[in-house]
């Protein structure tokens, strides 16, 4: 006998709405015509490091009814999202299947920045204004031509992610790099180069399993 869903969860992450290299059209498509239990935005959807939401997000999620429940995780862009949705259901990670998954943004093991600083907002203003002058996507000029070097950042966050949660199936964001081959899961995001999403089908008995959707 053919085990059945018991839920279906849907991870969006990094959209990174306000920033030069969003892909926020092809998300708001996504959200439109979503049918799931569980929406979880996974950090990092606005970036208020350049200004606040342009639109209102919890509305549009609230208005598809085949939405069935959200919950937003925080991200190092949009830590201060509860000041422009004082209601918003906000978690800083999530369980899933009898705490067999946890979801995180994944900035936490990112030591160039763990903790939302100043910093990184002006470093993010810089890149922003650099971007929109020149029409230059900063990210992927950083991928051509130090390669190795934004790998081995990436690659070391998410490893740490992991082998801090050695009893778990992890999914991560933060990263912008799509994976899904355990035990990496990152959902990658819309931004940059990348168009991508994890869907996540929980079954009866709390088996799982794990599906990178790429646009």
């Amino acid at each position: 006998m053919k085990i059945q869903t018991k839920k279906e969860v849907v991870i969006i992450s990094d959209v990174h709405i306000n920033s030069f290299s969003s892909k926020k059209e092809e998300f708001l498509e996504i959200i439109k015509e979503l049918k799931t239990d569980l929406l979880i935005l996974n950090g990092d959807i606005f970036d208020l490091h350049i200004d606040k939401p342009s639109f209102d997000l919890i509305k549009i999620i609230k208005e598809n009814k085949d939405i069935k429940e959200y919950v937003y995780i925080l991200g190092n862009h949009d830590y201060d999202i509860k000041k422009y949705y004082p209601d918003i259901n906000i978690e800083e990670f999530v369980y899933l299947a009898n705490h067999k998954i946890k979801v995180i943004h994944g900035y936490q093991y990112d030591f160039i920045v763990s903790v939302p600083s100043k910093f990184g907002k002006y470093i993010t203003k810089l890149r922003y204004w650099f971007e929109k002058t020149f029409k230059v996507n900063v990210k992927i000029f950083l991928e051509k031509y130090f390669n190795i070097i934004i790998n081995w950042i990436y690659d070391k966050a998410q490893k740490k992610v992991i082998e801090e949660n050695p009893d778990k199936v992890v999914i991560m964001s933060h990263t912008h790099i799509p994976k899904s081959e355990y035990p990496y899961y990152n959902t990658g995001g819309f931004v940059d180069s990348v168009s991508s999403y994890i869907k996540v089908y929980i079954y009866e008995d709390d088996s799982f399993q794990i599906v990178l959707k790429e646009i």
